[in-house]
């Protein structure tokens, strides 16, 4: 976790930090909570009414017919609004974080080759005029940390970052759980 939250090497000005999400369905009262939901719920299963009890799988599962969950609910009620090179370059990091495409709250994910998979989801929240991503990881809190260190915790696990917002039609119907 403490790589995560580090930020780039030689500044403090891009430190992460540990994000407790009171007052919304996904505050824990117990670190035990924090290993029974994972990035996927978090990131995108408000709209289906997840919260810290559930799981959404981000690869294809046996266990449901052989589709991806995380694909599904994103065919469903999103819609892919950009695509990021992996955040591997300073080019790559600086081109997403000053992006004007993004809004507060779009899912970002992760793009592995095969399928495909989602080996990690997170959403937009912006620190200043830069977007920084807050996500699950593993059994860590929840954390707010530029995706450029995200990438690094991830690398060769994914080769693209697609980025989707509530699709219109969902978003009349639905609002984000506070």
């Amino acid at each position: 976790m403490s790589d995560l939250l580090s930020g780039r090497p030689g500044t403090d000005a891009d430190d992460g930090q540990i994000v407790s999400e009171v007052g919304t369905a996904w505050h824990v009262e117990r670190a035990g909570q924090l290993a029974q939901f994972n990035c996927c719920a978090y990131a995108a299963g408000d709209v289906i009414g997840l919260g810290p009890g559930d799981w959404l799988c981000g690869e294809v599962n046996p266990l449901t017919d052989g589709t991806n969950p995380m694909q599904v609910v994103l065919e469903s009620y999103y819609e892919r609004v950009a695509e990021f090179a992996p955040p591997f370059s300073e080019r790559a990091i600086e081109t997403f974080e000053a992006s004007s495409q993004l809004r507060e709250d779009d899912v970002v994910c992760l793009v592995g080759s095969h399928g495909p998979e989602f080996p990690h989801a997170m959403r937009v929240r912006r620190r200043g005029d830069r977007n920084w991503v807050v996500g699950k990881f593993g059994e860590d809190p929840i954390l707010w940390t530029p995706l450029g260190t995200v990438g690094g915790a991830y690398e060769g696990q994914f080769d693209r970052v697609w980025v989707f917002r509530l699709s219109e039609s969902s978003s009349r119907g639905q609002s984000r759980p506070q």
